[in-house]
């Protein structure tokens, strides 16, 4: 299998497989959504709740609010002792009064590089003489068990492929202005596709009416990447390779 990158950034990256199957493709994107691990709020002791929510709404808040990852400081809880210890657990609490809106930025830890990915997400509004008072643990766990470890999000699509006889298209730019997501650009008489914006609507195909076929190479895929900010791209994508070659692995050995 071949891997090209087509663009990428410090959240989102975008792919394209060449020379594979649907298999490898879907195994990774499964890899990417259930098997990477991350930090996320397991258990809430409530002190002090006089808001107008109960303590089960607001736990499930902070649950998902995404935590920034160090997988090389924490070990997994089913490793060391159950989430009990600064090996595996982070200590988190929030102590507001209101009145005032408590945001993730309200989140204090016990390990600074363990911090929400954003201080804007909204958790309780707080009225006049009311009070939260919370401690919580965040402990490393994967997407399979509950989607607030999902690191964020992966899909795949086949590669599209331009089929065009120009000999029976009068006006290539009519018909790549037809493109709703412009992934079609006249050049020189003829049409150029950006196969990562095609969609398929095939809105070019009813403007050509001949002579033009948006079909698929089965064998390359154009595959997306975006994280909710626990970890970048980059770092996702290389613990799924990781974690889906430990698998492999341990198939082979089994056998």
């Amino acid at each position: 299998m071949n891997v090209k990158v087509l663009s990428s950034g410090e959240n989102s990256a975008v792919l394209l497989l060449e020379k594979t199957e649907p298999s490898i493709a879907n195994a990774l994107r499964r890899t990417l959504l259930g098997e990477i691990p991350v930090i996320a709020v397991r258990d809430v002791t409530f002190y002090e709740n006089t808001s107008a929510m109960p303590d089960e709404y607001i736990a499930h808040r902070l649950a998902m609010v995404p935590l920034k990852t160090d997988l090389k400081a924490y070990k997994a809880p089913d490793a060391c002792c159950g989430g009990n210890c600064a090996s595996c657990s982070v200590d988190l609490t929030i102590d507001e009064a209101g009145p005032k809106t408590v945001t993730s930025a309200s989140i204090k830890t016990s390990d600074t590089k363990i911090k929400p990915v954003s201080g804007k997400i909204p958790i309780i509004e707080l009225m006049p003489g009311q009070r939260l008072r919370l401690e919580a643990k965040g402990v490393l766990g994967r997407g399979e068990e509950h989607v607030k470890w999902q690191v964020g999000v992966a899909g795949y699509k086949y590669l599209p492929v331009l089929k065009a006889d120009y000999r029976k298209i009068n006006d290539a730019k009519a018909v790549a202005a037809a493109c709703p997501t412009g992934a079609l650009k006249p050049k020189s008489g003829k049409l150029e596709l950006d196969p990562v914006k095609c969609t398929h609507c095939e809105e070019c195909v009813k403007a050509a009416g001949e002579g033009l076929e948006i079909g698929f190479d089965r064998t390359s895929f154009i595959f997306r990447i975006e994280t909710n900010g626990q970890m970048t791209a980059k770092e996702a994508l290389l613990q799924a390779i990781k974690s889906l070659g430990e698998r492999i692995t341990n198939m082979q050995s089994q056998l």
